[in-house]
């Protein structure tokens, strides 16, 4: 199974928040699509 840093992302803690995640957006186009939407696919 792949992991977030084998994509060349690294999760980090910045501001107000409790430990490391992520936030990812993703576009078609110009459109904003919702993440979740597209992790039903491959499930």
């Amino acid at each position: 199974m792949a992991t977030i840093e084998d994509h060349g992302f690294r999760p980090l803690a910045t501001g107000r928040v409790t430990g490391p995640h992520l936030h990812w957006v993703v576009r078609y186009g110009n459109t904003t699509v919702d993440p979740r939407s597209l992790l039903a696919l491959v499930r």
